[in-house]
């Protein structure tokens, strides 16, 4: 349907605020429990510092990204994905908003990847069949960001894993906000993370990069690292 329309110059896009953080987290959420289940895991990292309103489609921008995220749980079969966001500012109106599905999983050749977001394309290369699709979603993904005035691509190693990305160009408002108070947490907060989980290590590694308190977060993988 969404294919027949953008052929026929009849697909219409939203421009309405964008709430980022309940995107990503209706995404994560979505893709939690079968992701999970399997012993992976799932990663959401997006900035704290956003334009106050963001103005765009985020149903299809939600329907790129689930594409990704579908693919990535099909084609990882250990390990983790992440959901990634960065956001760079072109002027006081405009914003680029790039965001990335990274995997470990099967990856994917350099052959298969010039031809990945054409009709009707599948990747065969040394893929079980339980593991092929259509080849469709890829291709209306591409069609729906470049109607958003951006694209998508992929970066990828066989037996490497693959990031996804997708980058759209938005209408934002003149000044950005933080959805955290900043200043009071790099001011009282330090941490001491123990954990073996990858996930939990690079969340935190972010974040703490973010509020700017890098210096005071450890994460160490067992308690006895304390005292070496």
């Amino acid at each position: 349907l969404d294919l027949s329309k953008i052929e026929a110059h009849q697909l219409e896009l939203e421009n309405n605020p964008i709430d980022i953080s309940l995107l990503m987290e209706q995404l994560i959420s979505s893709y939690s429990i079968p992701v999970l289940k399997n012993g992976r895991e799932l990663i959401s990292l997006f900035p704290l510092f956003l334009p106050d309103k963001i103005y765009g489609d985020s149903s299809r921008i939600k329907q790129i990204l689930a594409n990704f995220l579908t693919n990535a749980a099909k084609f990882t079969l250990e390990g983790n994905i992440t959901l990634e966001l960065e956001c760079k500012r072109f002027n006081s109106k405009k914003a680029s908003l790039i965001f990335k599905v990274k995997d470990t999983g099967i990856g994917i050749s350099e052959k298969d990847q010039k031809r990945l977001f054409t009709d009707y394309t599948q990747i065969s290369d040394g893929i079980p069949y339980n593991l092929s699709g259509t080849g469709l979603g890829l291709s209306i993904s591409r069609k729906i960001a470049t109607l958003m005035d951006g694209d998508v691509g992929v970066q990828s190693k066989k037996g490497q894993g693959s990031t996804f990305w997708l980058e759209v160009k938005l209408n934002v408002s003149k000044t950005n906000h933080c959805i955290v108070d900043q200043e009071k947490i790099a001011k009282d907060l330090s941490l001491i993370i123990i954990t073996k989980s990858y996930a939990t290590k690079i969340f935190f590694e972010y974040y703490a990069k973010e509020l700017g308190i890098e210096k005071k977060c450890f994460i160490l993988s067992e308690l006895n690292e304390l005292h070496t």
